[in-house]
């Protein structure tokens, strides 16, 4: 499993790839504490800034994103957001943070 990290700008861009198997888990578990969300049938849900997408080979899994104040999560059948506060935001920025 790798999961490709992406910002939102302009272009998108693909940023890098996290193949170390602890940070996946720990991305994994973020990810998953954080998959309730809402589908809103009125508006189009906000574009995360930051993406991180997880794969199994060439199959896409899921993803989570966060934008300013929000998260964004998806898989193959659902995508829906939720509010997110600083500290979740800051975590998640932590977890992804860029290959050193």
């Amino acid at each position: 499993m790798v999961v490709q990290v992406s910002s939102q700008g302009t272009i998108p861009t693909s940023d890098y790839v996290i193949t170390d198997p602890e940070r996946i888990h720990q991305l994994i578990a973020f990810a998953n504490a954080r998959r309730e969300g809402s589908q809103p049938s009125l508006y189009t849900m906000p574009a995360p800034q930051l993406t991180a997408a997880f794969y199994d080979k060439a199959d896409f899994l899921g993803a989570i994103g966060a934008g300013s104040n929000f998260f964004f999560v998806s898989c193959l059948n659902w995508k829906g957001s939720r509010n997110a506060t600083d500290t979740e935001i800051g975590d998640f920025k932590r977890l992804i943070g860029s290959p050193k």
